[in-house]
């Protein structure tokens, strides 16, 4: 199974390679295409633990408030509860393995199905983080 989704106004793509339903719940696979200063803030997933992996570029990572570049082949794991962040100047293709799966079906709410289509509506938003159990408040 492959679905590509697209993130409201920007270039930025996540490919689910795996969900949920292909790995009895036990973990998603999806593919981040971040084009030049795609990111994410600091943030916590209360639900599952993620492993991101650079299949292409650079991807800065902050893990607790220390810092590392990530380079092409090189890994990093983000435990449940962790604070982090990410972004990658020079844009970079980076796979997330997410433990366990549902963090695809944020995606599948957050992100839309074709590159033009208006954004999702802020109350499906704010529920989607809710059921996510993802925490935005950098603390």
């Amino acid at each position: 199974m492959t679905e590509v989704r697209f993130f409201p106004g920007t270039e930025q793509t996540i490919e689910i390679l795996l969900d949920g339903s292909e790995t009895e719940g036990a973990l998603s696979l999806m593919r981040l295409r971040m084009p030049p200063g795609a990111g994410a803030p600091r943030h916590r997933h209360r639900l599952e633990a993620e492993t991101l992996v650079v299949v292409s570029g650079e991807l800065w990572v902050e893990l607790e408030g220390v810092e590392r570049v990530l380079a092409e082949g090189h890994a990093i794991h983000l435990p449940v509860g962790s604070l982090h962040a990410f972004r990658s100047d020079p844009g970079a293709v980076v796979d997330v393995v997410a433990t366990p799966a549902g963090l695809e079906e944020f995606f599948r709410v957050v992100c839309t199905a074709e590159p033009d289509a208006p954004p999702p509506a802020d109350e499906d938003v704010r529920a989607a983080f809710e059921r996510a159990g993802l925490d935005f408040s950098g603390v």
